[in-house]
């Protein structure tokens, strides 16, 4: 694969619109700034401390306690340095708040072990950034709300799953007193016979309340929670790096989901890859320009963002990891396990499961299927470009690390210097990204990556033995 390449020509892209990431500096906290333009966040920090590193992270869940808000940010595997990883690598999941506590849980990679420094609590100093979810003139508007036994409190359902048909990313909220959550779906279904929507969030490590901020459980396990309006709340947990169940419960909660409509459909194809609407080539452009992409497909009713994007000799791959096993439309199974999926523009769909916590094999598919591509309709930026030797091919370094410190969403693209004729073009998101200590360069950290093999003349496959990628 690509990222396995030791030569590669990079295309860094950063949104000028899409504002949601975390940026932290590593220093002591030494004041505190909050800035709000929108709904989902991102945060920083620096004023007034001498700072070491800078770093930039997105977050995966948001939690509001007594007026103070913190957030997970999940996505980091262990460096040494701001440009290399650690030879054993561990998972470094961050808790911070606005109180400028944060929590720093340290798990290796694959075990349910912890390094010699499990964890750090300390205190930053953090800046804040949030984005507007739709173009609507009143985003903060629900698209619908349930009560807890299912009643609808506001807008109208068949809106919430027209949305879903047409891309869209959908967010829940939920309020409880002077407590709340906030999270984004991992992937969203609905059953069109009972007109009834249900999320999946994967991406959360249990947290307990210590006085006025939020830290991650010493023993901690994976928190997969499933949303339905009908008010029905189904809770799977399972350890980090083991397969042990936690535990198996659901409860009733009131909801409020919010739909960002900024998507636009790129292309449609049936399941033998044949185009029913839109374009191939629009939809290959828009990927190389520094789109995000979505796809839509099971009769139009089940939604993901794509982890990974692969262009192969024209073709497109979209690898989508987002999945745990379900028992049904609001149910996890007992003994879940995580599918995989590479779901292509040819209409192949290769699946492979294995174990939550193990490299176990629970059986692998090979499918077609009819997909809709959805492209999002936010503006972003060619920032800058290297080759494999690390010269500037296009813009500059100084713009694109402006970026990062206006804590805008990065996005590159990979292309091998074996392959000249650009029949093999990766592109990833940046779950983090820190800067050098001299500010003058900038290494980003990719996390939710199988590794791929290439699969006849447009697919590509997960290998025999699959792997994580960082």
């Amino acid at each position: 694969m690509t990222m396995h390449d030791k030569e590669i020509n990079v295309k860094w892209r950063t949104s000028s619109v899409l504002i949601d990431f975390l940026r932290y500096y590593k220093c002591k906290e030494k004041g505190r700034e909050l800035s709000q333009t929108g709904q989902r966040e991102r945060k920083s920090e620096k004023e007034g401390c001498r700072q070491s590193q800078t770093g930039l992270t997105d977050t995966q869940f948001t939690y509001i306690l007594n007026g103070e808000v913190c957030v997970q940010s999940l996505f980091h595997i262990s460096k040494n340095g701001w440009d290399k990883h650690q030879t054993k690598a561990y998972w470094w999941f961050l808790n911070v708040c606005t109180t400028g506590n944060v929590h720093m849980s340290r798990w290796f990679v694959g075990s349910h072990t912890r390094p010699s420094t499990p964890e750090t609590k300390t205190k930053y100093s953090v800046r804040w950034f949030t984005r507007q979810l739709s173009s609507d003139s009143n985003p903060q508007t629900p698209i619908f709300c349930n009560s807890d036994s299912g009643s609808a409190s506001c807008g109208n359902i068949k809106h919430l799953t027209r949305a879903v048909a047409n891309g869209a990313e959908i967010h829940v909220t939920n309020v409880n007193g002077k407590r709340a959550g906030a999270l984004e779906f991992s992937n969203i279904a609905y059953n069109k016979a009972e007109t009834k929507v249900a999320g999946t969030h994967l991406w959360h490590v249990s947290q307990s309340i210590v006085g006025n901020h939020i830290e991650f459980q010493q023993n901690a396990y994976w928190w997969f929670n499933l949303w339905s309006t009908d008010g029905t709340r189904d809770m799977s947990r399972w350890s980090v790096g083991e397969h042990t169940d936690r535990g198996h419960s659901n409860d009733k909660v009131s909801m409020k989901w919010f739909a960002d409509t900024c998507w636009t459909l790129a292309y449609e194809h049936d399941k033998d890859g044949q185009a029913i609407d839109g374009s191939l080539e629009f939809l290959r452009s828009a990927i190389l320009v520094g789109k995000r992409v979505r796809l839509v497909y099971s009769d139009n009713t089940y939604g993901i963002e794509a982890d990974q994007l692969v262009i192969r000799n024209g073709h497109v791959t979209a690898q989508v990891l987002g999945h745990v096993s379900k028992a049904n439309l609001q149910k996890f199974q007992n003994n879940a396990y995580w599918y995989w999926q590479n779901v292509a523009t040819t209409g192949n769909v290769q699946t492979i499961r294995y174990n939550l916590g193990a490299h176990t094999n629970r059986g692998s598919s090979n499918g077609r299927q009819a997909t809709k591509w959805f492209i999002d309709s936010r503006p972003w930026e060619h920032a800058y470009s290297n080759s494999e030797t690390g010269t500037t091919t296009h813009g500059s370094k100084a713009s694109l690390i402006q970026g990062v410190k206006a804590g805008k969403m990065l996005r590159f693209s990979i292309k091998s210097v074996n392959q000249p004729n650009n029949d093999y073009i990766a592109v990833f998101n940046a779950d983090n990204a820190d800067l050098s200590p001299s500010d003058n360069d900038l290494g980003a950290q990719h996390i939710r990556s199988i590794g791929l093999t290439r699969d006849g003349l447009y697919n590509v496959a997960f290998g025999s033995k699959p792997f994580g990628i960082s």
